[in-house]
């Protein structure tokens, strides 16, 4: 439990009417001897990174695309179900939980931010003076204190090069790339083959290309550059088609039905 304020608990009462299949259910938020509290739906299976981690944990590339799926539509959910915008600042594997057929809930929502009304076509964001995150998943501009919806989307692209690679966000192969993300990015301006690739995964090669270059886009320097979760949601529902139509997916929906 973490000492906050009463406008911390106004903040997280909102936020309780926020419903989605893939965010962790709150139930309620109270203060406890001055302490903040949150009560919330448990989720049996664990975190995502204890599962991308675990050496008994084969997940092929269509469980992790499901993940993929279900991680972003979350996320877009908590940017446009209501007037308001609802920026999370801790997207991590750490935050992401798996039911028992991995359905990803996004958790903890300390950290959440919600924006003024909708405004300047979207575009809209806000200064703050403390920096929230963890450090490997923070875009560029949250030392600056900006903050936006396309805060979300950076750590996204982070969340999803793990996916991809069965690393974790600190990791890096070269010196001077301190995480995962830079370590990726150098490997794609430079059109080097050394970026890891989960083995277990079993990625089928257009796939991999579309969800790397997908990472690349959210994880652009500048954050007006992103790209907001919808049109990821978007696009990945078609690399979700590219997998429904590969020959190996066509087999499995033959014999399901003999």
């Amino acid at each position: 439990m973490v000492k906050l304020t009463v406008n911390d608990l106004l903040e997280c009462q909102n936020i309780i009417q926020y419903r989605h299949t893939n965010l962790v259910c709150l139930f309620s938020a109270l203060m406890v001897d001055n302490h903040f509290c949150m009560v919330m739906e448990y989720v049996a299976n664990g975190s995502l990174r204890s599962k991308l981690k675990a050496k008994d944990e084969n997940l092929d590339y269509s469980v992790r695309l499901q993940i993929c799926r279900g991680i972003a539509e979350g996320i877009n959910y908590l940017h446009t179900a209501f007037m308001t915008y609802l920026v999370h600042r801790d997207i991590k594997s750490d935050n992401i939980l798996l039911t028992e057929d991995y359905t990803p809930k996004i958790c903890d929502f300390g950290l959440a931010k919600i924006l003024s009304a909708r405004i300047d076509h979207g575009n809209s964001a806000i200064f703050t003076e403390t920096i929230c995150g963890t450090e490997p998943y923070l875009p560029p501009e949250s030392f600056q204190g900006i903050v936006s919806r396309r805060f979300d989307v950076y750590s996204y692209g982070v969340v999803l090069l793990e996916i991809i690679s069965g690393k974790p966000a600190t990791f890096s192969d070269l010196e001077g790339c301190r995480f995962l993300a830079n370590y990726f990015l150098h490997c794609y301006n430079h059109d080097k083959s050394t970026f890891p690739i989960a083995e277990t995964a079993s990625w089928p090669n257009n796939i991999k290309k579309k969800l790397m270059k997908l990472a690349k886009n959210c994880l652009k320097r500048n954050y007006r550059d992103r790209p907001q979760m919808d049109k990821v949601t978007t696009k990945l529902a078609k690399i979700n088609l590219m997998q429904d139509n590969s020959p190996d997916s066509k087999l499995t929906r033959f014999f399901s039905r003999i």
